[in-house]
């Protein structure tokens, strides 16, 4: 009976050591997981450019066009706002205009810094 017994207590306290080691690598995934989101949503300021997030975007005309392959396209002026959360301008709002220059090309246009 003694034999018997040590081997079911042995047992059990390998079974016990591998669930406790489970649990501490599920654990610590866990936190690197909490930490990784974090770290992504608060790592603004370790950018050399500025970072800006978009809060308002509206289209101010759309045109109905046809191109030299006979394909019906569709151009959209548009104008963005958006937050800088880095830089010199930390804080300062900025809004930007898309300027139609050709019928494929573009470019935007800053517009006013509040």
């Amino acid at each position: 009976m003694r034999i018997y017994s040590y081997i079911i207590d042995r047992l059990t306290l390998k079974t016990n050591e591998k669930f406790s080691k489970q649990i501490l690598i599920y654990a610590l995934g866990i936190l690197c997981l909490g930490i990784a989101i974090f770290f992504t949503n608060h790592d603004a300021r370790f950018y050399h450019k500025s970072i800006a997030v978009v809060t308002e975007t509206k289209v101010i005309d759309k045109n109905k066009s046809v191109d030299s392959n006979h394909n019906k396209d569709i151009v959209f002026s548009q104008s963005i706002a958006a937050k800088v959360k880095n830089g010199a301008y930390k804080g300062k709002t900025l809004h930007l205009e898309k300027k139609k220059l050709t019928l494929f090309h573009f470019m935007w246009e800053l517009t006013s810094l509040k």
